[in-house]
C-alpha cells in the first residue's frame, strides 16, 4: 500500500471515514486494554497520520490514524472502488474494523509494515515540536 503519502488531511477530506458508515458489519478492537467505544466525527481532535493509494476518485486503500478528544487513538485501513468500500456494507465491502490504542505507536502496531512505515513518517513529520 502507501504508494502515496500526506503531511496532513483536513478532516473532512477523507474518503471513507468511519463516521460515514452505513450498515457496517465491521469491528471495534481494544489494542492494549484501550476502551473501544463507538466514536464519531465530533470526538475527533485531529488527524495524525494519514495514506493512500490510488487517486480520490480512483480504486485504493486508505490507512488512518486519529487522536480522539478524550485521548484514545483510532486506527482503520478501508478501500475505495467500484463495487464498495470497508464502511459500506454491500455484496464486497462492509468489513473495516476501527482499533482504538492508547498511543500513537500502539494504533501504528495494528497496520501491515509497509503502511505502518508509511504511517509513521506522517505521524513523525507531523507531529508538534
Amino acid at each position: 500500500m502507501a504508494k502515496q503519502t500526506e503531511q496532513l488531511i483536513d478532516i473532512d477530506k477523507i474518503p471513507d471515514a468511519p463516521w460515514h458508515r452505513a450498515e457496517w458489519c465491521g469491528s471495534l478492537i481494544s489494542v492494549g486494554g484501550c476502551d473501544a467505544s463507538d466514536f464519531g466525527r465530533d470526538d475527533v481532535d485531529r488527524v495524525v497520520a494519514f495514506t493512500r493509494d490510488g487517486a480520490w476518485e480512483d480504486v485504493g486503500d486508505i490507512a488512518v490514524v486519529v487522536r480522539l478528544k478524550d485521548g484514545r487513538f483510532a486506527a482503520w485501513t478501508t478501500w475505495q472502488d467500484m463495487t464498495g468500500s470497508g464502511f459500506c456494507c454491500d455484496a464486497y465491502g462492509g468489513t473495516a474494523d476501527i482499533y482504538f490504542a492508547p498511543t500513537v505507536e500502539a494504533a501504528l502496531s495494528t497496520f501491515g509494515e509497509v503502511t505502518r512505515e508509511a504511517l509513521r513518517q506522517v505521524a513523525q513529520a507531523g507531529s508538534p515540536p
